[in-house]
């Protein structure tokens, strides 16, 4: 976060371009570096983001100890940026208006063009997929910034109440507390690169009823979008650009943050109605057509000014 950091690396960026880079325009990626301080109008510049220095101070997970000082300068430096760019691209709506309340940024200067799966292509649609297995998974790395205690505490409530449910955990490279729990299955880090890896992720996604990320505080989050393309239910947390991904009661559930025993009576009411995650899934379904990188890009070349 240091500003000095990210000005040596916008150092380094200017000392690789050459002078028949600037007969294109630029997109840079996050306000890690100011690209508009280097083109100096003699291109247009633009930016795709996920998330702010606005939006990351709302996190519990904000590093603690950085000064008063530290933090007004690092916003000081992307409202500069900011003003500097030609457009900004967002992933989300809720990202948008950050960008226009906390930045200032004029609103005919921000678009929200979403973004997409990680996925070569969309899964094939399984027309035989059961959603009385009761099933759940869970994907994420960062298991407690995504809600995975929670979710553990939610899933010994729900497995009193429906014992042939089952927890399967993606994501921590090591087990994690409570993941020798009964129901619960640990399968590490998965990778889409490797073969064998992606085979079982598939199978995952295939055979779950549920997908489930209470996360704490998410950006974005890509991974409820991965798993509508499967015709899967979500249930996710109630705040940031969540609800913009899933909808509550039409393609998943939506539920406070840190609220497990709230995680817990949802999960189980939606277990209990097989015929309405059917229902969730296909609307699912329907909903990720759209969120393909592909489509992202259509959408910014759309709103490129001439």
């Amino acid at each position: 976060m240091d500003v000095r950091y990210r000005r040596s690396l916008t150092g380094q960026i200017a000392k690789r371009l050459n002078q028949e880079d600037f007969d294109s325009d630029f997109l840079q990626i996050g306000a890690m570096y100011d690209v508009p301080s280097i083109v100096r109008r003699r291109s247009k510049c633009f930016m795709y983001s996920d998330g702010n220095f606005a939006t990351s101070l709302k996190s519990p997970y904000f590093p603690s100890g950085i000064s008063r000082r530290s933090i007004d300068r690092i916003f000081a430096y992307e409202k500069d940026v900011y003003s500097s760019l030609d457009m900004i691209f967002t992933m989300s709506e809720y990202l948008r208006q950050s960008f226009i309340d906390d930045f200032g940024v004029n609103p005919q200067r921000v678009v929200h063009i979403g973004a997409g799966c990680n996925l070569e292509e969309l899964p094939s649609l399984d027309e035989g997929k059961v959603y009385d297995n009761g099933v759940l998974l869970f994907i994420g790395a960062d298991f407690d910034r995504k809600g995975g205690p929670d979710l553990l505490r939610a899933f010994s409530v729900l497995r009193q109440r429906i014992p042939h449910a089952t927890l399967h955990i993606v994501g921590p490279p090591k087990p994690i507390s409570d993941s020798t729990a009964p129901g619960v299955v640990w399968h590490g880090f998965l990778r889409k690169g490797e073969p064998a890896e992606a085979k079982t992720l598939n199978e995952l996604f295939r055979c779950a009823t549920i997908f489930v990320m209470p996360s704490i505080f998410e950006p974005f989050g890509i991974a409820p979008m991965e798993a509508m393309s499967y015709g899967i239910p979500c249930v996710v947390s109630n705040a940031w650009a969540l609800p913009e991904i899933v909808t509550k009661g039409v393609t998943g559930e939506l539920v406070d943050c840190g609220q497990w025993e709230e995680l817990a009576d949802v999960l189980v009411e939606m277990l209990m109605n097989p015929m309405q995650l059917k229902a969730y899934g296909k609307a699912g379904r329907e909903r990720v057509q759209g969120h393909t990188w592909a489509a992202v890009v259509d959408r910014m070349i759309a709103a490129l000014p001439a």
